[in-house]
């Protein structure tokens, strides 16, 4: 990682030893630490600092002995808070030393807990937005290998450390599963039988977390219950989608009490069958397409859209719906009868398309994506008022007025702002300069407005921010691959600038002093 002007900010052991780089390196220029650099290299990172993102598959380099080597490389900025882009990072990797088999690691794991790890990778790459060729091209992989850990196949410590270094994501989540042996306690429940209920149990302790689902393989009961979905072999050529998927794609699915989610991919077609049943069982349901696209017709209404494009629809009403391969996809399903009676004129507005910029739409796509990537899921409580906020929003954006109107603001709409600032705290804390007035721009709302969300809801933006760079600088000095860096290289990579009350606060926080917590987590 280098500041504007090429000096170091940080390094990881791989390029030091790659490099064979053994002294300091912090606040050193990259051309005096390796003067021999071409003028190749110099102009990629000039069009870098400018903005550019450039990448190579396999370029044969001389490494410092002398020999040649096929090396697969990335070049991107990072930017400030305020998205001023405050140098770049050069990720590169050896493609023969990838290519090399690697050796089994899943002896002694049961099939529940490769399953729980697949899940948890899967839920990252969501949570990223990147379909499984982008989120390989990440971590420096191939497709298949991202396809084969998602199931819970071939993962192992090296690669989850890789997941998380590059994912910015927990290792001790990450490997929690890997720990688990056969006769241990069940970590997930089957994703395609997640019980009468529809709830998947993904701890085995109560708590709801989102579960890995086939495209393809059986659907959940809380799917099947109120829509009769019937699949469709071929595809109308307009939306280009190929009449079969052999990479058999996956989605995420989570099913709450009161609000059923699914995000990812999406077979090529289905259609579901007309029911006069509008009992309890009767849902609507949001269709949203975050990155490809989708064709629907209900009702005689045909709705085709892209990027950030929705639609409403009902399980009551037959249908057929349409989707571009290798696309991501969003559909929420509510319980119909709740959300018709908040809102008595609903059904004029189905299958109706909602403008991407939709403040409601934007802030519940933001807000699922917090959720489906909670580390360790919901309790049976927070579950229940995440539907009533999805509800919520859901009813704003179909035309709730007076109190209805009052109460999806003050509930759902507050809960989704305070989610989104969140994420704003969590994907900028480590940046020079982050502030509550980088967040309220990102928002649309006033930096006065981002400290009366958070203070009503009892927390601080200054301590928010705080605890989220503590929690990485601990991240960090728990994993390996971070070990060629000094406690202080760590804590400024992530934020912060006083050394001093840096060490005062992780003690605070954690009751240690952060070397002595590296060394006895190393150990």
């Amino acid at each position: 990682m280098f500041d504007a002007d090429m000096r170091y900010l940080a390094a990881s052991p791989r390029w030091r030893s790659d490099h064979r780089l053994s002294e300091p390196l912090i606040g050193r220029s990259f051309y005096d630490v390796s003067p021999d650099v071409g003028d190749g290299w110099r102009a990629v990172h000039r069009r870098c600092l400018a903005g550019a993102v450039e990448r190579c598959e396999g370029e044969r380099v001389r490494g410092p002995d002398g020999g040649l080597r096929r090396v697969a490389w990335e070049v991107r900025p990072w930017r400030r808070g305020a998205g001023a882009i405050g140098g770049i990072v050069i990720a590169s990797e050896d493609v023969e030393a990838r290519a090399r088999p690697a050796e089994p690691r899943e002896a002694g794991l049961d099939a529940d807990a490769r399953r729980a790890v697949g899940a948890r990778i899967a839920s990252v790459r969501f949570r990223l937005d990147r379909t499984e060729r982008d989120f390989a091209r990440l971590l420096g992989v191939s497709r298949a290998a991202v396809s084969a850990w998602e199931s819970g196949r071939g993962v192992g410590l090296d690669d989850l450390r890789r997941i998380a270094e590059r994912t910015d994501t927990s290792f001790e989540w990450l490997a929690e599963g890997l720990s688990r042996r056969p006769g241990a306690a069940r970590p997930e429940a089957d994703a395609a039988a997640p019980g009468a209920t529809g709830q998947a149990d993904a701890n085995g302790d109560g708590r709801i977390g989102p579960q890995r689902l086939i495209i393809g393989g059986d659907l959940p009961k809380a799917i099947t219950s109120a829509w009769k979905v019937r699949r469709e072999g071929a595809l109308d050529a307009a939306v280009g989608v190929p009449q079969a998927d052999q990479d058999r794609p996956s989605a995420l699915f989570l099913g709450l009490p009161g609000a059923t989610i699914v995000s990812g991919a999406r077979a090529p077609g289905y259609g579901v069958e007309k029911s006069p049943d509008r009992s309890a069982r009767a849902e609507l349901m949001l269709n949203l397409a975050l990155d490809g696209r989708c064709r629907v017709e209900q009702c005689g209404r045909e709705f085709e859209g892209g990027d950030d494009s929705a639609v409403f629809t009902s399980s009551f009403d037959g249908g057929r719906y349409c989707y571009r391969e290798g696309g991501r996809y969003l559909s929420l399903a509510v319980p119909a009868t709740p959300l018709l009676a908040r809102v008595p004129d609903a059904e004029q507005r189905l299958m109706r398309p909602i403008a991407a910029c939709s403040a409601p739409l934007r802030l519940l796509s933001s807000y699922v994506s917090g959720v489906m990537k909670r580390e360790g899921g919901l309790d049976r409580q927070t579950a229940g008022s995440v539907a009533d906020h999805i509800a919520d929003l859901c009813a704003l954006m179909l035309g709730a007025r007076g109190d209805e109107r009052a109460l999806a603001e003050a509930r759902g709409l507050r809960a989704a702002q305070r989610s989104a600032i969140q994420e704003a705290i969590d994907d900028g804390a480590a940046s020079c300069g982050f502030s509550a007035q980088t967040v309220a721009g990102r928002l649309g709302v006033t930096p006065r407005y981002v400290h009366f969300l958070l203070e009503e809801a009892g927390a601080g933006f200054g301590s928010l921010v705080t605890a989220r760079r503590l929690a990485l600088v601990r991240a960090r000095l728990a994993d390996p691959q971070f070990a060629g860096l000094s406690v202080p290289e760590i804590a400024v990579a992530c934020g912060f600038g006083d050394l001093q009350k840096f060490q005062l606060q992780f003690v605070a926080r954690f009751g240690e002093q952060p070397g002595a917590f590296r060394a006895r987590r190393t150990a």
